[in-house]
């Protein structure tokens, strides 16, 4: 008898190999190679003994199934084991047959059935499941019904908030079905502001400032609503504005609900912090909205408050000397560039009563002309 600790290892490193196989027959050659590696103190023919031991166990657990009477060594034992299928193969194999008896029976409305002979998509189990399940909600849906948020339908439809992401900007069934076939719209995360003013018409046509972190919002929004520079401040919460439903999609709904123009960016002045407008702009430009532009005086005034802390050393992959010239212009650049990456400017270096007199320095319209400068000022 073997110690009880190597008959776990055998039996479990064997167990390993077969559920691992892609084909339920498997070589006992290839399980002999795998007992000798758990048996190392054995002879060849005593592991293969104790491996033949472990087959046969098996067999009775209903792990394998009976040794054919054909596929047999000179001595008797099998050359080739055949798995059974487990408690979660035999579940995934019964949901298969119900999907396709339910695909077979599902009587397709005129849009999906195109989706219903479609090679790509009968054969995915995934879609295939959305597909019926748009096809019952289509078939069922009476009259006009109205439009509601894109995660409500979701979970309608699918039992299932989150399913319908993405399908804004990639719909369903290879661009077959979109959100306004199922009668909802997307809903991005909305973005918290503060408008300069309740009266819309003295925030039209001004720019809006996406500021990225919470004390400095507070303060750029107390010192916004004493100078009016801006139709509102945006709270970029970090990295979170850098994305295409925020960056992209919440922050249009605040363009348009203000009747805005532009939008301005002001936040920490270090690699990782020149990440979030970068990417930020070269989203937008790509969904055909404005770019960001810099609000370079709130640099400039940062850099000559000067209140630096040290850099910690991840923010050394994120330095970009070209941008930094682009997005600061040459002589801010030069000034920043000299103590970066070792060292950072952050922007709560900056208090409401100085972020107010730097916008009052900025200028505003004069004639009906935006005086705001752009990034290429």
């Amino acid at each position: 008898m073997m110690g009880k600790e190597i008959e776990t290892q055998l039996r479990r490193d064997v167990m390993r190999h077969l559920l691992a196989s892609e084909r339920k027959t498997v070589e006992v050659k290839k399980l002999e190679a795998v007992a000798r590696l758990a048996l190392p103190h054995e002879s060849d023919f005593g592991a293969a003994s104790r491996l033949h031991e472990l087959l046969e166990s098996l067999v009775a657990e209903g792990v394998l199934k009976a040794f054919s009477k054909v596929a047999r060594d000179k001595t008797g034992r099998p050359t080739k084991v055949v798995r059974c299928p487990t408690e979660e193969e035999m579940k995934k194999l019964r949901e298969n047959e119900d999907l396709k008896s339910r695909i077979e029976s599902t009587v397709w409305v005129p849009r999906m059935t195109p989706v219903s002979v479609d090679p790509k998509i009968i054969h995915n189990k995934k879609i295939m499941q959305k597909a019926i399940a748009v096809n019952a909600w289509l078939k069922g849906r009476q009259g006009n019904v109205p439009d509601i948020p894109h995660r409500e339908r979701s979970l309608e439809i699918f039992g299932d908030e989150k399913a319908l992401e993405g399908v804004a900007r990639k719909p369903l069934f290879g661009g077959r079905i979109s959100l306004v076939d199922l009668s909802c719209f997307h809903c991005p995360e909305p973005l918290h502001y503060e408008a300069f003013s309740k009266n819309g018409d003295e925030n039209q046509g001004k720019p809006l400032l996406v500021v990225e972190n919470a004390n400095t919002y507070w303060s750029c929004c107390r010192a916004n609503a004493k100078v009016g520079r801006f139709a509102a401040v945006v709270y970029g919460k970090g990295n979170m504005i850098n994305s295409l439903e925020v960056g992209c999609e919440a922050l249009w709904a605040v363009e348009d609900a203000l009747g805005s123009v532009g939008v301005y960016y002001f936040g920490d002045l270090d690699p990782e912090g020149l990440t979030i407008p970068k990417g930020l702009s070269d989203k937008r430009e790509k969904a055909g909205l404005s770019t960001v532009e810099p609000e370079r005086c709130l640099y400039a005034a940062l850099i000559q408050k000067n209140l630096l802390t040290p850099c910690n050393a991840g923010q050394l992959k994120h330095h970009d000397p070209a941008f930094a010239v682009s997005w600061l212009g040459t002589e801010l650049a030069e000034a920043y560039l000299v103590k970066a990456p070792q060292e950072r400017w952050p922007q709560e270096g900056l208090g409401a009563g100085e972020i107010e007199m730097v916008l009052q320095s900025i200028g505003f319209p004069v004639n009906g002309t935006q005086a705001y400068p752009t990034r290429d000022a």
